[in-house]
């Protein structure tokens, strides 16, 4: 049961996380690439950015394995949200 309603939180979460992020990465890219265009910016800067932007979203997926593994070992349940 718990596992079961773990997978829905994280099944819900994980779509308005992809968002964001493909959100976060458009904007960078959009307004890096203007700025790179305008000669202001090294286009190696914006690659940068791009990835910094990512790298900004990845303890989601990590924190998500934690919790289901702490939830599988111990039988931990965590608060409702």
């Amino acid at each position: 049961m718990l596992n079961v309603s773990a997978t829905r939180l994280a099944g819900g979460l994980q779509p308005i996380v992809e968002l964001l992020m493909g959100t976060a990465v458009a904007i960078v890219i959009i307004y890096g690439g203007s700025q790179a265009i305008a000669g202001k910016l090294l286009l190696g800067s914006l690659v940068g950015f791009v990835l910094y932007t990512q790298r900004f979203f990845d303890p989601h997926p990590r924190f998500k394995r934690l919790v289901h593994r702490v939830a599988a070992r111990d039988g931990w349940r965590p608060a409702h949200l």
